[in-house]
């Protein structure tokens, strides 16, 4: 169009303190409408060999080593050449109707005698997944890596399936990927609710084996044709998630919230989302330390604001401000948060928060591009300036 559409993204993203993950759909190549209106840069007319067809729609095969790497260089080409803060695959998976992939021959060239079918192409979308993992930490590894998974992972003893899971239908094992840490958050597609719901989304975090389940909500139900949901039905997944320790929420579909369909957008800013949230941290590699604190942090009055200043951290990237009327600070407490994604190490606050308390106690924490949260530097406002509690 005359421009980079995903540089502009990412800009754009960055100026408003928001993150940017280039998202990849992995196997599917279209169908044949789709497949001519690409012409020669359809990777089925690029390379066919890599290809299969299943009920009117191209496939990648999984099964094939030259597809992984194909999948590799491209998000090696994201991450080399854009400020991406993460990749995220979609669809890293075999089609619905995995029985009827056409993947005979690949199977015959590439298994081992040790290993069944299901076994192979499960295996395949391992080793797909720590490709692009190992690649992207090779070249950023601040980088976060991330994938959607089907809602289920595998019927529950008391709750069935219907055999719609990531291990019965589409060989795809996302509770190996965290237990082998080859992925740095991942994001169920839980678009249910009651016992399709609540059941999986613990099992999810039960064997997470320390990696953050991002709970995918699918508020497109609250549409009158979608399931016509009420928006507290929402808000009991969100609540029942953070009770049970998810990494945050993801919405689809975005335009629900644009539309601010039966008041959600507004509820979640009001009731949820009330307070700044800070990113997810990434596993650094083990030579890399979490910065040090600040130091030399000094309070200025002027013209009925406070001018607060520090000296730069070393391995820093941000820094984030708290403020209190307790002390110590709860750096843990997302109310005392004052500014945050803060690239100078000078800021200028009201002398009291959003709820009109008055601040007397300061805090300033170092982070790097792993959002490691170093210790805080504290400080109190002068003696002339305290009031007595009352």
């Amino acid at each position: 169009p005359g421009y980079d559409p995903l540089l502009f993204i990412i800009e754009a993203c960055h100026r408003r303190n928001l993150q940017c993950h280039a998202w990849l759909v992995c196997m599917p190549a279209g169908n044949d409408r789709q497949v001519r209106q690409q012409g020669q840069l359809s990777i089925v007319r690029r390379h066919p060999e890599w290809c299969k067809k299943v009920n009117g729609e191209w496939y990648l095969d999984p099964g094939l080593p030259e597809v992984r790497q194909y999948l590799s260089i491209l998000v090696s080409e994201i991450t080399e050449k854009y400020s991406v803060d993460g990749i995220h695959l979609d669809y890293i998976r075999y089609p619905d109707r995995a029985d009827r992939f056409p993947d005979q021959q690949t199977y015959r060239k590439y298994h081992t005698s040790k290993r069944s079918l299901r076994e192979w192409r499960t295996e395949n979308i391992n080793r797909t997944v720590y490709a692009v993992y190992d690649k992207v930490k090779s070249i950023k590894p601040w980088v976060k890596v991330s994938c959607s998974v089907l809602g289920k992972y595998d019927a529950l003893p008391s709750y069935p399936s219907y055999g719609w899971s990531g291990m019965e239908r589409v060989h795809q094992d996302a509770r190996e990927w965290m237990k082998q840490k080859k992925i740095d958050f991942i994001v169920p597609m839980l678009y249910y609710d009651n016992e399709n719901f609540y059941p999986f989304l613990y099992d999810w975090i039960r064997h997470s084996y320390g990696v953050p389940v991002v709970c995918g909500l699918g508020i497109y139900r609250l549409g009158k044709n979608e399931g016509d949901w009420s928006r507290s039905d929402i808000f009991r997944q969100i609540f029942a998630g953070r009770s049970w320790g998810v990494g945050g929420q993801a919405f689809y579909r975005g335009h629900t919230l644009l539309e601010n369909t039966k008041n959600l957008t507004a509820g979640l800013r009001e009731n949820i989302y009330e307070f700044p949230a800070l990113c997810l941290p990434v596993r650094p590699p083990d030579s890399v330390p979490p910065p040090t604190a600040p130091s030399g942090l000094r309070i200025e009055e002027k013209s009925g604001v406070r001018i607060l200043s520090w000296r730069a951290a070393g391995n820093a990237e941000t820094y984030i401000l708290y403020g209190s009327s307790f002390y110590p600070v709860d750096t843990g407490n997302p109310e005392n948060i004052l500014s945050y994604n803060l690239q100078d190490t000078v800021c200028t606050v009201p002398s009291n928060n959003t709820c009109g308390q008055s601040l007397f106690f300061y805090a300033v924490t170092a982070t790097d591009r792993y959002h490691q949260e170093s210790a805080p530097t504290t400080i109190r406002l002068p003696e002339k300036r305290l009031q007595p509690f009352r």
